[in-house]
């Protein structure tokens, strides 16, 4: 058996976040939010619109976090990102948001 770890210092600040939702999405997605807020500081991240029916604005963010590409759902609260679910991009996703360095 070949076990493998890795050691990932998260230093990103600037989102907001229910920790309950947190704890649900760690064990849907396996992303912790505190993760997730990186993607906020990739300068080659895309950001769209989200084109569901909410009561509120929200956009869907993609973009890298050390060598994994994330989608992260998000909505502004009080002048922060407040971050509401977050996954491993699709193979897809990761096509789309590597052909924006093209």
């Amino acid at each position: 058996m070949v076990l493998r770890s890795s050691i990932i210092t998260v230093r990103c600040f600037g989102c907001d976040w229910d920790p309950q939702k947190d704890l649900e999405n760690q064990r849907k997605h396996g992303v912790r939010f505190v993760v997730a807020c990186c993607v906020f500081d990739d300068p080659h991240r895309h950001v769209v619109p989200d084109d569901g029916n909410y009561d509120e604005d929200r956009w869907i963010a993609l973009g890298r976090v050390g060598p994994v590409v994330l989608v992260v759902a998000f909505t502004e609260r009080k002048g922060r990102d407040r971050i509401i679910s977050a996954r491993r991009a699709k193979r897809r996703e990761e096509q789309t948001y590597y052909e924006g360095f093209s």
